[in-house]
């Protein structure tokens, strides 16, 4: 039993020569799949500072705190908006209202659970801070 087989413009396709009732069909159409977009930015940026760390350990550890600390205080513009409050009452020099030192515990909290998270399996390096900046 044979088969022939037909070329079209972007397929081809495979007819039985024997009536078998099977007939297999190949998409040749070279355009790639569609890729998903990339995740927005984060609406913060980390940077590891005060170590010598390669650039590779030093991504690892950022992603590392990044992570942690949105998993702490929820999604990245919630990160960005808890620090942006804390940031404009140290800015103007007010006392922080009782909601804002709620947050601002909640900042220390997932900030030192962070560094702990960030610097983990790193040699000595006591002296590393991350620096958190809202974009």
């Amino acid at each position: 039993m044979g088969a022939a087989y037909t070329v079209h413009a972007n397929s081809i396709s495979r007819e039985p020569i024997l009536q078998t009732g099977v007939q297999l069909s190949f998409d040749l159409d070279s355009s790639p799949p569609p890729v998903a977009a990339a995740p927005p930015p984060p609406s913060y940026t980390i940077k590891l500072r005060g170590s010598d760390l390669g650039a590779r350990e030093r991504a690892l550890a950022e992603a590392r705190f990044e992570k942690a600390l949105e998993d702490k205080i929820g999604s990245s513009d919630q990160v960005r908006d808890l620090l942006r409050v804390l940031q404009e009452a140290e800015f103007h020099g007010r006392a922080l209202i009782a909601d804002e030192q709620v947050l601002a515990r909640t900042w220390q909290r997932a900030t030192l659970a962070a560094r702990a998270i960030g610097l983990q399996n790193l040699a000595d390096i006591s002296d590393a801070w991350f620096e958190v900046r809202a974009s």
